[in-house]
């Protein structure tokens, strides 16, 4: 009987054993650590970079106290976004038109810049001007601040009042600041809620309290286009010229026997001039406006007296 001799060589360890020592040689197990800590970390950073990407709030307002770059920067913003959305509705929506029968239906935007006449040298926004219709300085021939080709300039007394920035220059010019704007857009939408059926104001004297409201909101030349006040001033221009073509002679008032109607008409008629003054940058037609602003400007130089007065 055979017996193992004690001298055998012993078997070799298994492979894996060697791997797992070689690896813990090395200092495996803290390098696959750190890796470990490392992919978390970048994962972790990935994550907080997108969230506040995405969930970054968008300022639309400006803070008590903020700076002037500030103010201009919220002012920007907002006039774009208006723009946008009077582009949207303009192409969204038919033209609208009042509706009067008879003569006086004009489109007052359809002449060109060089066909208007124009005051000597009226500044176009964007450094440009026009004198005798024709195209003269820097950027006389691309118009600013959104005019597009074929409008003219706003005289001088009522230039700025459409864009914000300028509007903003302005309050600053005067000691007042963004404030004042938000105190303008309350008021101007106490106006809307206190409009009467028949688009006029006041119980009294209405055509001078609509050509008073109308003044308001011109002002911030807001217009039959606006988003935001378009049918209110359309309404009151409406029912001013629907007053006009009742009385043969163009009196603005309702009645043509008591002292006051020449004081409605006088207030009337100059609403009804800076609509007609603003409605050149726009592409409405405000049919019977252009006849019932003429008519009542005559009847005011018919009844001027010797005196002036």
């Amino acid at each position: 009987m055979k017996t193992d001799s004690p001298h055998q060589a012993p078997l070799p360890p298994p492979t894996g054993n060697r791997l797992r020592e070689a690896w813990q040689t090395i200092g495996g197990g803290s390098l696959t650590l750190s890796l470990a800590v490392h992919a978390a970390i970048i994962f972790l950073a990935g994550v907080i970079v997108m969230t506040s990407r995405v969930m970054q709030p968008e300022v639309d307002f400006l803070p008590t106290g903020g700076t002037a770059a500030g103010a201009d920067a919220t002012a920007e913003h907002e006039y774009q976004v208006q723009r946008k959305k009077r582009s949207t509705l303009t192409h969204q929506a038919s033209m609208r038109r009042i509706g009067i029968e008879g003569p006086g239906e004009v489109l007052i935007d359809d002449l060109p810049a060089a066909g208007m006449e124009l005051p000597s040298g009226v500044v176009i926004p964007g450094g440009g001007s026009l004198r005798g219709g024709a195209g003269s300085g820097n950027g006389a021939a691309t118009l600013g601040n959104g005019l597009a080709k074929g409008m003219v300039a706003l005289p001088p007394s009522m230039r700025g009042r459409c864009a914000p920035l300028a509007r903003l220059e302005k309050l600053r010019q005067n000691g007042g600041g963004p404030e004042c704007e938000r105190a303008v857009s309350v008021s101007l939408e106490w106006l809307k809620g206190k409009q009467n059926t028949d688009g006029s104001w006041g119980r009294q004297h209405k055509a001078a309290m609509t050509g008073l409201a109308l003044l308001c909101f011109l002002g911030r030349c807001e217009m039959p286009d606006s988003p935001f006040y378009g049918d209110t001033v359309m309404k009151g221009i409406l029912y001013l010229v629907e007053l006009g073509r009742k009385n043969p002679s163009g009196l603005l008032a309702e009645d043509r026997t008591r002292g006051p109607s020449c004081y409605e008409h006088g207030i009337a008629t100059y609403a009804l001039g800076e609509v007609y003054t603003l409605s050149r940058l726009g592409q409405m037609k405000l049919p019977g406006m252009r006849e019932a602003f003429e008519k009542g400007v005559k009847l005011i130089l018919d009844h001027q007296l010797e005196d002036g007065g």
